[in-house]
């Protein structure tokens, strides 16, 4: 129960819903959710949020009664290509901004900022980082191509990262 999602409801409808993790609720307390709060056990996920009659119903499923104003959330189907791909896309983009924050950089972008520097460390840092984030995103590019051509199925997550060139500061 890490997880949860925060929404309103219109009497009979469907909402769709992000759940979010709980740390990025500033003082969010567990033992008093706030209101429309829904936790799920298995992660992030986006899905479908409905609201039973007024009147008390049966689930049609189980055949159990329901009383007014219960809620459920339905679990999603599978992301869509644009879902994963997004999500990979910032994985990649967080490993990349990781990566140069090990040297003290703000990010990916300000450490490649230094490639032309006049200081010979910065410049063999950013000249290192642009090399590497051009690497990293010629490779992104690359599986997702193949992807979207059919010629290979998508990557899980876990594969999709470990195709990733290493990054490793040079000595």
């Amino acid at each position: 129960m890490t997880l949860y999602a925060n929404t309103s409801f219109i009497d009979n409808l469907e909402t769709i819903v992000t759940l979010k993790p709980l740390t990025a609720v500033p003082s969010f307390d567990p033992s008093n959710p706030p209101a429309m709060a829904y936790a799920v056990p298995d992660g992030t996920a986006l899905g479908w949020v409905k609201q039973w009659t007024t009147e008390p119903t049966y689930d049609p499923d189980t055949g159990d009664l329901l009383t007014p104003g219960e809620y459920e959330f339905v679990a999603p189907g599978p992301p869509s290509f644009d879902q994963t791909e997004e999500r990979y896309a910032d994985a990649v983009q967080a490993m990349l901004d990781r990566f140069a924050q090990t040297r003290y950089y703000q990010d990916i972008l300000h450490a490649v900022s230094y490639a032309n520097s006049t200081d010979a460390g910065f410049q063999s840092d950013g000249q290192y980082c642009l090399t590497a984030r051009d690497k990293t995103w010629e490779t992104y590019n690359s599986i997702m191509a193949q992807v979207e051509a059919g010629t290979i199925p998508m990557p899980d997550f876990d594969d999709f990262m470990a195709q990733m060139p290493p990054l490793a500061w040079p000595e």
